[in-house]
């Protein structure tokens, strides 16, 4: 049965009629007992993990405690191309599930969490934190596009509700085409570092976080093709490291990396002849992630 919740209707894209969250889910056949969904429309998951939030008519959403997605009721229509108009003629169930959003979609959603988020340099402790205890050129980071900072209130997308309230400076990461296609985090508060992911990203298909690298403006125009001729290339692990290293020279190429980013595909974009510096961490993580980019390259160990 449709539960009728009046206030918390929401338009459907496209449609002329009101249409609420329990009707989207009893158009794709999924029950519903005390906002707990019996089955995940993304990742089928049937151990009803899966809620509905409506008490809220301005944030009328499911949210997945397995695979994170955080969907309104407009997203769930355009999602299953849903004919709410039309509940007489109801469509099947779909049988198999697919990601909630395309690649394109997705791509969109990180660049435009890069647009809303602010300046270094707007948020006193992100900046403190740079120039004081990393004794880096803030201004200098915002020019070259390095990072950026989270506002406190801000709406995220679904897949990042994990950031709300642990980090704030945000790092884009590139394929090896080039392309932003995700974020790495810092945290910037004093300690203790709270847990969770620092990788943020879309976590399916080729969205995901992984086989992704920090890369500043020169690093990048190695990953898209641009620059064919010997380079000078510095290969970093982690966060600081790597804002300290990237903003050292203009003319020097810098990647941060840490276990999983680095790549094959990422190694086929150096130049020929160029010269490669690795400084990981001394310690075994370290010496790990400098043993698989050594790996990567010709001769390589």
């Amino acid at each position: 049965m449709v539960t009728d919740i009046g206030a918390n209707r929401r338009s459907a894209p496209g449609h002329d009629i009101d249409i609420d969250i329990h009707a989207v889910l009893d158009e794709l056949g999924i029950t519903i007992n005390n906002d707990r969904l019996e089955e995940c429309p993304f990742c089928g998951n049937g151990s009803r993990a899966c809620a509905v939030y409506d008490d809220d008519p301005e944030d009328v959403h499911i949210h997945c405690f397995s695979c994170n997605a955080h969907v309104t009721t407009d997203e769930l229509v355009a999602e299953f191309d849903l004919d709410v108009s039309a509940r007489s003629n109801r469509r099947p169930r779909p049988t198999k599930k697919k990601p909630p959003v395309s690649r394109e979609r997705c791509l969109k959603e990180v660049e435009r969490l890069w647009q809303d988020t602010r300046p270094v340099s707007a948020d006193p402790a992100t900046l403190e934190w740079l120039t004081v205890e990393r004794k880096l050129d803030a201004e200098l980071i915002e020019k070259l596009g390095l990072a950026k900072t989270l506002p406190g209130v801000m709406r995220l997308p679904w897949w990042a509700v994990d950031w709300r309230t642990r980090h704030r400076l945000i790092l884009p990461t590139y394929d090896h085409h080039g392309q932003h296609v995700s974020y790495r985090a810092r945290w910037v508060f004093p300690p203790p570092v709270p847990k969770g992911k620092k990788s943020l990203a879309p976590p399916f298909g080729e969205g995901s976080a992984s086989g992704c690298v920090l890369a500043n403006p020169e690093a990048r125009k190695m990953l898209r093709g641009e620059i064919t001729t010997a380079i000078e290339l510095v290969v970093v692990e982690g966060e600081p490291d790597y804002l300290t290293w990237a903003t050292l020279r203009r003319d020097l190429a810098v990647i941060g990396i840490w276990s999983g980013a680095w790549t094959q595909d990422i190694a086929s974009r150096i130049p020929r002849d160029s010269t490669i510096t690795i400084r990981t961490h001394h310690d075994e993580p370290g010496n790990k992630l400098a043993a698989a980019v050594m790996a990567t390259l010709p001769g390589g160990a």
